[in-house]
This record gives structure tokens, sequence and C-alpha cells, in this order.
């Protein structure tokens, strides 16, 4: 309902509420553990995994060994954004067969 109330009463770009929620949840991961451990990301189909890609994209930067897993075959559009950005990065992803498959 935020994310909605963001998008079409205020006009902020839902891209821009995607990198800043996976930027708050890197942020909470690299104060809790030490750069270099392994992390894994994981993602559903929709607009909430691209929260978790973001993250993943952001530990990668700062030196964290990540990896995700996404959950279901589908993506949605800008899932499919981040997923391919990730990808580009050289972050590993493993797809596994979900209900929606």
């Amino acid at each position: 309902e935020a994310e909605k109330v963001a998008v079409e009463r205020f006009g902020i770009d839902i891209d821009a509420l995607m990198e800043r929620a996976g930027l708050a949840v890197a942020r909470a991961v690299e104060e809790s553990f030490d750069r270099g451990c392994k992390v894994l990301a994981v993602s559903g189909v929709g607009n909430n995994g691209g929260d978790a890609v973001v993250a993943a994209r952001n530990l990668n930067l700062w030196g964290f060994d990540v990896s995700i897993a996404k959950v279901g075959t589908k993506a949605s559009p800008l899932l499919e954004r981040q997923l391919k950005m990730a990808k580009q990065m050289g972050i590993p992803i493993t797809v596994i067969e979900g209900k929606d498959s």
C-alpha cells in the first residue's frame, strides 16, 4: 500500500523505490556480517524480488560473495531488469521452479 501511494500520489519512480529498498537491506547486512562472507538473496517473481536483487548487487559491489536464487520461472518486468543487471555483474543466478512454472 505504501508503495502504491508513493508512486500514484507522489509520483515517485518505482525503480527509485526499488533501489532504495534494496540498498536499505544491503546496508543492514553489511552492518551485521563481515565482507567476503557468502550471501544468498532469495527472490520471488514479483517486484519485491527486485528489492532482493538490488540488495545482492550492492553487496556484491561491497565485497560480499553473493548469489541469487529466484523461486519461480516468471518475473515482473522490473525484476527482469534487475536480474539482467545482476547477471552482467557476474552474480550467479539459479532459477528454482515454483508454483508458477
